[in-house]
């Protein structure tokens, strides 16, 4: 069985589905047969598959998800086959079958005509947070770069193969350099440093955003994060903004900030010292690296900047993240934060802004772990975590991650986004990060006042 563990989790490690499923939902396997969601260890059809060689089931097996977990375990469609009939779709729930990646790639600009009726998706009902509403405008605002270059710098993490950087001249990155925050107006939090635990402290990382979505339908929901670096700009993965999540979730509208609990108008303490109500910010247009690809796995450039409609005024809540200063970076054992009201252990989102401690892991280690799964690492992203039962999950994709300077314990910088990893917390499979300090010269190129 222990085979059969390992042999699991780089199958399904790196499938990053967004509609979540649970056990025992009607699904509809690649053969269009009508079956129920079930653990992958419940299926001995699918389990089957596993040690086998042959292209075609194994394809068929990671077709077969139903995009769920249970008790840890990848749920599948379990049907009466382990292999293609007939060249067809992936796998469907709800008799609505998934776009293949041709059909993805010519589908990414048109929107789905209807939401689920699932009040599993009700995590964030505060509010507007998932409600419906006015459909209307659904010209994408996503812009994508058209211009990038290449400057092959290794970083001092003893991995790096490659510096991706901007091409607008040397003015309009001084420019962009100069409409963010100084050194002495970012990274700084009014509450004290809080060690240990994993609920934040009101106030805490006043910096973190939640971004929120609309199908066609009306529906809303929160489904990615970021970081505030500027009155104007969000920093999150180009996969929160591009691909995937427009068909699935809905178009970015909105970015939310001065969050703790999404259950509350108002968060306080003991009744007493409340902060203010949360901030909800119209989303003007999304900057997506122009050389990210959302059809390749390995998510390389998974950056992206997001503009909001009106600047923001800063409190004690509401503050921007310092962006690294070159050079800056994590080594090996070093502890960096990642935050978010992402998926716990139990696989459901949390109301309140969580926080964890994890190690920058040894890149070759990780590099190794990752290339058994298909996944060639660069330069351009870090390896942190991979401890049991410690990681950020996918509803944090785009946050940061983060840890204090080195000349200042008080102020932090946004040294990593989180773009993928193995299911959350899985012990030997670090999570993977866009490496920020890669990527500055596209920021300052990108940030327009």
């Amino acid at each position: 069985m222990y085979i059969y563990k390992v042999l699991v989790t780089v199958l399904f490690a790196f499938i990053c589905g967004t509609v979540n499923a649970d056990l025992g939902d009607i699904c509809l396997t690649p053969n269009n047969e009508r079956a129920t969601c079930k653990s992958i260890y419940d299926c001995q059809i699918l389990l089957n598959v596993i040690r086998t060689k042959d292209q075609r089931q194994l394809r068929f097996l990671k077709n077969s998800q139903c995009d769920g977990y249970y008790h840890g375990d990848p749920l599948v469609c379990c049907g009466t086959d382990n292999n293609y009939a007939v060249i067809s779709s992936s796998t469907q729930r709800d008799k609505r079958p998934r776009p293949t990646s041709a059909e993805r790639q010519e589908d990414r600009r048109r929107w789905r005509t209807s939401g689920e009726n699932d009040d599993r998706r009700n995590d964030n009902s505060r509010r507007d947070g998932n409600t419906r509403g006015d459909s209307d405008g659904w010209n994408s605002n996503t812009k994508r770069d058209d211009d990038r270059n290449s400057d092959n710098t290794r970083r001092n993490n003893g991995w790096g193969d490659g510096n991706d950087r901007g091409t607008g001249g040397s003015g309009n990155r001084n420019r962009g350099r100069d409409l963010l925050p100084s050194a002495g107006q970012c990274g700084f939090q009014e509450v004290d440093r809080i060690y240990g635990g994993t609920e934040t402290a009101i106030g805490e990382f006043p910096w973190m955003a939640l971004l929120q979505y609309q199908d066609r339908s009306g529906y809303k929901k929160f489904a990615c994060g970021g970081s505030l670096i500027s009155s104007r700009y969000i920093l999150t993965a180009a996969h929160c903004v591009v691909g995937e999540i427009e068909r699935s979730v809905g178009k970015l509208i909105k970015v939310r900030l001065g969050e703790h609990d999404t259950r509350q108008d108002r968060d306080c303490i003991q009744n007493r010292v409340c902060n203010e109500p949360p901030l909800d910010i119209d989303v003007q247009s999304s900057h997506a690296h122009s050389s990210y690809n959302y059809n390749d796995n390995q998510r390389y450039n998974d950056i992206a900047l997001v503009r909001l409609s009106e600047p923001v005024r800063f409190s004690n809540y509401i503050r921007p993240i310092c962006l690294p200063q070159p050079g800056e970076s994590s080594s090996l054992g070093h502890k960096v934060t990642v935050a978010g009201w992402g998926k716990t252990e139990r696989t459901q989102r949390s109301p309140v802004k969580l926080k964890v401690q994890i190690p920058i892991a040894d890149s070759d280690t990780c590099r190794n772990v990752f290339s058994r799964a298909g996944i060639r690492l660069r330069g351009t992203q870090i390896c942190a975590g991979g401890e049991r039962g410690k990681d950020s999950c996918t509803g944090d994709s785009g946050g940061p991650l983060m840890r204090t300077r080195a000349s200042d314990a008080s102020q932090w910088y946004v040294e990593g986004v989180v773009s993928f990893g193995a299911q959350c917390g899985t012990e030997g499979w670090p999570g993977i990060y866009t490496n920020v300090a890669s990527f500055l010269d596209w920021i300052y190129d990108t940030v327009t006042d």
